[in-house]
């Protein structure tokens, strides 16, 4: 989803992933954000305000906005699993799937390429 669907279900993700301690997985595309700063640091209001917010949610989240982020992703999937917590993966980038021959769709979710 996009920065803004995630700010407009923040109540139901407060609800159904952190009180009930549901393990969901979100990829969030930033819109616009600047490649030589974090998010945080971002001149677009939308995309500065994101990492705030799942701070104060106390949402476990990381950027993706390199080829070498795109590893830490199976371990935050099996770690969300493990702790019955969700997280949020920001992503920066284009990132395009790359399927995998006999795999479950979400097995697939699990491999990504991201392009500059």
């Amino acid at each position: 989803m996009q920065q803004t669907g995630l700010v407009d279900s923040l109540n139901a993700i407060r609800a159904v992933a952190m009180e009930y301690g549901q393990p969901i997985c979100m990829l969030v595309g930033l819109q616009g954000p600047e490649p030589d700063r974090p998010a945080a640091q971002s001149s677009s209001y939308g995309v500065r305000i994101v990492p705030a917010i799942l701070a104060a949610m106390g949402l476990d989240r990381f950027s993706i906005d390199s080829p070498a982020d795109e590893a830490a992703l199976t371990g935050a999937i099996d770690r969300a699993d493990a702790v019955q917590r969700p997280f949020v993966a920001l992503i920066g980038r284009t990132v395009t799937a790359s399927p995998c021959a006999g795999t479950t769709p979400f097995a697939r979710s699990s491999r990504i390429a991201i392009t500059p």
